[in-house]
């Protein structure tokens, strides 16, 4: 599985890696993390990378949330399941606020660990 996550270096998503990687450790699931910084081309890049890498799902915190319809199209596309964490994702658009919720891709803290 793939942990995508922003700002990977700030103390708050190194402490939320580490819950992720515990876990994932508990539950006998090998965890790739990647720190995106705020660069939403490497974003995409590592979605794919990822998905290439025939992980079974993606968990990401988006550095910007207009990469949102473009992450979820990506891992639609390759039928990989994909959760959110901290920030929204919106399938049909670049702001979550005004996205219908049916269109809000599913929250995945508790289903990978994460603290809330």
């Amino acid at each position: 599985m793939a942990y995508l996550q922003k700002q990977g270096d700030q103390e708050y998503f190194v402490s939320e890696a580490a819950g992720a990687r515990k876990k994932a450790a508990e539950l006998g699931v090998k965890l790739t993390v990647v720190n995106l910084g705020n660069d939403a081309s490497k974003t995409i890049t590592e979605v794919k990378s990822a998905i290439a890498q025939k992980n079974s799902g993606i968990v990401i915190v988006v550095p910007e949330s207009a990469v949102g319809p473009q992450v979820a199209a990506e891992a639609k596309k390759a039928g990989i399941p994909l959760l959110t964490s901290d920030d929204q994702v919106c399938v049909s658009g670049p702001r979550p606020a005004d996205c219908d919720k049916a269109d809000l891709v599913a929250p995945g803290e508790r289903a990978v660990g994460l603290p809330t």
